[in-house]
Parts: structure tokens; sequence; C-alpha cells
């Protein structure tokens, strides 16, 4: 019993740590040399579209929090 307990927890906790990267791992992959241009006058909103659309930031929802 003390065996099935035991291993269940250590599922429970290779979850968890899983889901805690998922949600707080890096959020954030560029390639060197690479830059991203903001022009001038352009929004947040577009902003944070163009970073998505090119794979810069995996999400918004912690780039909204910043």
């Amino acid at each position: 019993m003390k065996r099935i307990l035991l291993i269940l927890f250590l599922l429970l906790l290779i979850a968890g740590a899983y889901c805690a990267w998922e949600v707080f791992g890096p959020t954030v992959s560029a390639a060197e040399n690479k830059y991203f241009y903001i022009k001038t006058g352009t929004v947040y909103a577009d902003v944070k579209n163009e970073l998505k659309s090119q794979g810069i930031i995996s999400g918004t929802f912690f780039f909204d929090k910043i």
C-alpha cells in the first residue's frame, strides 16, 4: 500500500512540475542576432500580436501582466 502511494505521489509531483514549467517556464525565444523593431506610433496591441506571430513570445497572458 505504501509503495502505491509513493508511486502515485511521484507521478503527481512529476505532473505538477511539468504544469509549472508550462506556466512559469521560458516565454521568450529569440534567435541570436535577430532584432525586433517597433516603429514609432505602433500601439501596444500591434506589438503584442507581431511578437506572437513571429514566435518570439509563446503566449500573451504573462506579457500583459508585466
